[in-house]
């Protein structure tokens, strides 16, 4: 298939190749409605830079009200990877997704997770568009790169068995967060359970608020559990306060396993066992996926990446139960 250049670009928009050429390299002097034009024939011809020397720009989206830890540790990972394929990438927020309309853009890497982006993409469509942690849309051309929640729920609860634990709880926040991905997450759980022959020792209760979390940790402990696992970076501290608020001892009372960040859970009292996502490794594959398309390469579908369990002193054989 042919590709679109500057030239086809000028005759189907009937002004000059240096008038297109100036709103291609985001320079002044170009009217508005030339501006838009131009970009609007740009996206519906498909068109790429290739000249030599052009240093691709890729739209790292993320979203307008939610900052956290998550975003903050991702969107630095995917920028640095961005950066060492020689990008350039700009932060455009999921409010201002026309934003993408306005300007030259090659391609763009969403780190919202709550299964909007494929959804809404419409007219933007011809923009390569990979997700990380969120859903796909293969007909659209749309991939993702996600962790695994099978591996990591089955890392986690084979560690917790080894240690003699059968009666293992799940502590999970779902609000903001991608609900298919959420439901792989409650699934993986279940699933390993299910695999040991302990689905019916395993015990589920989820919140959507961070002001909901200690209530929710209340009723999950009306079970007869020895072990929680709690879903959702940046929790870590929070439970194991609540867990002594509740006269809860870590880890003679009661096992806790985290979803863990690093440099943090570490440092708790006492070092708390973790499931970490490999930021690095999940950066990596959707740059690497992102540049396949931008090329115009097919993609054989989307990539699943592994966890990281780091032990710490936060699991022991259990002792205790209920509350």
């Amino acid at each position: 298939m042919k590709k679109t250049g500057i030239r086809d670009l000028a005759r189907e928009c009937g002004v000059s190749k240096s008038a297109v050429a100036r709103v291609l390299n985001n320079q002044p002097g170009v009217a508005p409605e030339i501006r838009k034009l131009v970009l609007e024939f740009a996206r519906s011809m498909n068109y790429r830079n290739m000249s030599h020397g052009h240093l691709p720009v890729v739209a790292v989206l993320v979203s307008g009200f939610h900052y956290g830890f998550y975003r903050s540790r991702i969107e630095q990972n995917v920028r640095e990877e961005l950066h060492r394929n020689g990008c350039r990438s700009l932060i455009v927020t999921d409010c201002d997704l026309a934003l993408l309309s306005e300007t030259v853009i090659d391609g763009v890497i969403s780190i919202c997770y709550d299964d909007r982006i494929a959804k809404i993409w419409g007219n933007l469509k011809n923009l390569p568009l990979v997700c990380i942690n969120d859903g796909s849309r293969h007909l659209d051309g749309i991939f993702s790169v996600r962790s695994n929640p099978y591996q990591s729920q089955r890392e986690i609860v084979a560690h917790l068995t080894s240690l003699g634990h059968s009666r293992i709880g799940m502590l999970r926040m779902d609000a903001h967060y991608s609900p298919r991905y959420s439901k792989l997450r409650y699934e993986g759980f279940f699933c390993a359970m299910r695999e040991v022959g302990l689905e019916k020792h395993a015990y589920f209760q989820s919140f959507r608020q961070p002001a909901e979390f200690e209530r929710a940790m209340f009723d999950l402990l009306k079970n007869p559990i020895t072990a929680v696992i709690v879903m959702g970076e940046g929790f870590g501290a929070q439970a194991a306060h609540v867990l002594k608020q509740f006269g809860k001892r870590i880890p003679e009372d009661i096992s806790l396993v985290t979803q863990g960040i690093p440099w943090h859970s570490e440092y708790l009292s006492p070092p708390q066992t973790c499931i970490i996502q490999d930021y690095e490794a999940l950066a990596r594959n959707s740059v690497a996926m992102l540049k396949q398309l931008m090329n115009g390469d097919i993609c054989s579908g989307d990539v699943v990446v592994n966890s990281l369990l780091r032990i710490g002193s936060s699991t022991a054989p259990p002792c205790g139960v209920g509350i």
